[in-house]
């Protein structure tokens, strides 16, 4: 008989020791499992089927977790059916929080680094019972005075190949570099857009010229927009009609807006407001203009595309909402670089009749925090008060009946006017903002658990 070097451990008890034929004996006759933890000195243990010595071996029986005969067949923890897949399989939960899925040897791995704990749970793919870790591998057995990590972090630890950790591909990752799985993406495409946008619009800055504002404003856009996208998620063609309706606000909407402005009627509203006002007019007139001569004429604007192109197409709430937003990004574009032309000639103006270097700085510092606020977040209100309208759009077209999509783009238009109305008033601007976007969760949530398409946004309707 050859020499006992192995001892096996299963369900809480160890055995042995065994020689290497008599475990390939009780492994081949279904004595044990490829399951049971095997170790050559007591200390480290990994499971049989990760053993070269036994691979072979235990690939080809069925695990089917039976004690040894050194255990009497005493039955100390219930069995886990399992296959012989070696992919993820095992789920582990700890403080009723759980991780996973791994594999066998990712399990045996935190065993040794005592990761896995004897008070863990752990639950087979494919079966609905959690059983004690520490009945099938070596666990670790944590005091009470020990800071017990969470169980989460164990899927943020990587045991890299003791050959990787020896060659030179562990400095220079050569071929990680290159996979191209990784440089599919999203969130990889992400980092290299909006880390490198900025530099590559500040390097052609100066042959782009006016062109410029251009790109901040898509760029900002493009970035909130692939927010929303991930909340909304919407049907890939509604990317492509979204970007055209996005144009068509930017260009064609825009240009209208400035020709409605010139109205009679329209231009009577603007000049009880902003710039346009010849004296200061009470609130009640001043929140009047705002809500009629701007939040009114751009609402209508921005929902415009949608009304023309978007109705009578097999759109769900969601992708209503989204090309809404959509069209507020282009409307959003056109009016940040507007602004800017405009803000560019009052600054110069203010900077040339500077008296110090502080009122410099101020008048600086102050055009630099409009600019911001001009491209980063008022983006996302133009975005939200359309995306509102635009499931009025949705309600209307649903149940035929248009003075739904009026009311909609009246109520839009009223958060709109507020907004302005309140924008000389720091303390209160942010409720407008914050009831918008309140608004917009509740009509999101029409959106939530596949209950987007039109029957069921009828069905909530009707009830």
């Amino acid at each position: 008989m050859s020499e006992a070097i192995y001892q096996l451990y299963w369900r809480g008890k160890a055995s042995g020791p065994f020689s290497l034929e008599q475990t390939k004996k009780m492994l081949a006759d279904g004595e044990i499992s490829p399951l049971y933890q095997i170790s050559v000195d007591g200390k480290t243990w990994i499971s049989i089927h990760s053993h070269s010595d036994f691979k072979i071996v235990a690939v080809q029986k069925k695990i089917d977790a039976r004690p040894p005969a050194a255990e009497n067949n005493k039955i100390i923890s219930p069995a886990i059916e399992t296959s012989d897949d070696a992919g993820n399989c095992w789920t582990v939960k700890r403080n009723g929080e759980t991780a996973g899925p791994f594999s066998s040897s990712k399990m045996d791995f935190f065993a040794n680094k005592g990761l896995l704990f004897s008070s863990d749970y752990i639950r087979y793919s494919g079966t609905d019972e959690w059983y004690e870790a520490g009945k099938y591998f070596k666990t670790k057995k944590v005091s009470a005075s020990y800071p017990i990590i969470t169980v989460k972090h164990l899927e943020t630890i990587y045991d890299m190949p003791e050959d990787e950790l020896s060659s030179m591909h562990f400095l220079i990752p050569i071929k990680k570099m290159l996979t191209i799985s990784v440089m599919k993406k999203n969130i990889i495409k992400m980092f290299f857009f909006f880390g490198l946008a900025p530099l590559v619009i500040m390097s052609e800055a100066g042959s782009l010229g006016d062109f410029s504002s251009y790109f901040w404003g898509v760029y900002f856009c493009i970035a909130w927009a692939g927010a929303f996208a991930l909340l909304l998620k919407p049907q890939k063609p509604v990317w492509k009609s979204g970007i055209a309706i996005a144009l068509f606000t930017m260009v064609i909407g825009v240009g209208v807006l400035l020709a409605v402005q010139r109205m009679p009627l329209i231009s009577s509203f603007y000049g009880l407001v902003g710039s346009n006002a010849k004296f200061d007019p009470p609130l009640l007139e001043k929140l009047t203009g705002f809500i009629f001569g701007v939040g009114l004429c751009e609402e209508l604007v921005k929902i415009l595309p949608i009304l023309i192109f978007a109705r009578g197409k097999n759109y769900s709430v969601k992708d209503y909402m989204f090309l809404g937003m959509l069209s507020g990004f282009g409307f959003a574009i056109a009016e940040g670089v507007l602004y800017t032309e405009r803000y560019s000639s009052m600054s110069h103006a203010a900077l040339s009749k500077a008296d110090s270097n502080i009122q410099f700085i101020s008048i600086y510092s102050s055009f630099i925090s409009i600019q911001l606020v001009r491209y980063i977040t008022l983006p996302v209100l133009h975005a939200t008060w359309c995306g509102i309208a635009a499931w009025f759009v949705a309600a209307g077209e649903i149940r035929n009946k248009k003075n739904i999509i009026i009311v909609g783009i009246l109520f839009a238009a009223v958060l709109h006017g507020i907004y302005n109305t309140l924008s000389d008033y720091p303390i209160f601007k942010i409720l407008p903002v914050a009831v918008s976007f309140m608004f917009l969760c509740g009509y999101f949530s029409y959106g939530q658990d596949d209950k987007s398409n039109t029957v069921d946004l009828k069905i909530n309707l009707t009830e």
